[in-house]
């Protein structure tokens, strides 16, 4: 069993890191337009929520293999995690699902906007912080009800997937 959870854990958390990553996904998965793909992948905790490990794990080298420089980095790799974290965790305590997508919408439009001036040397000013978050938001939404709902819908109305990912 170890070895089967260890394995799917690493298969998530590859396919989080791929998606952020490889071009040209990466050219929309990092800065204040935001499109990052691999956050499709979050409704895999409505089926198993082992499997945010796997998302955590991801979201956490992702970060520190991004364009940002070393020293940020590594705190987006810790706090980006940490905003995923609870971002799932919303998402396993509210229902209906549809509503429990807004969880990472809001985090994550709220972390970055407060991170990304920082990281990139900018001033902190309204316009900036409020743009930002509205622009990683929108992009998050876009994501997460556009590829993550249809992706829950396609899993669900597959029969062999659906054993697949929900097989202990």
């Amino acid at each position: 069993m170890k070895l089967k959870w260890m394995t799917r854990t690493a298969l998530i958390a590859s396919m989080y890191v791929v998606l952020t990553l490889t071009p040209p996904l990466n050219a929309f998965s990092f800065y204040a337009i935001q499109f990052r793909v691999s956050e499709a992948l979050l409704i895999l905790v409505w089926f198993r929520k082992e499997y945010a490990i796997g998302i955590l794990i991801g979201t956490f080298f992702a970060n520190v293999f991004g364009p940002l420089g070393a020293g940020f980095a590594w705190i987006d790799a810790f706090l980006g995690t940490l905003v995923t974290l609870l971002a799932m965790q919303i998402m396993m305590n509210i229902k209906p699902h549809f509503m429990s997508l807004i969880g990472p919408v809001i985090l994550n439009g709220v972390y970055l906007s407060c991170f990304l001036p920082l990281a990139l040397g900018l001033p902190y000013t309204f316009e900036l912080i409020l743009t930002t978050m509205l622009s990683v938001s929108v992009g998050e939404a876009v994501v997460v009800y556009g590829l993550g709902l249809p992706l829950k819908w396609l899993i669900q109305r597959q029969p062999l997937i659906l054993k697949l990912i929900k097989e202990v």
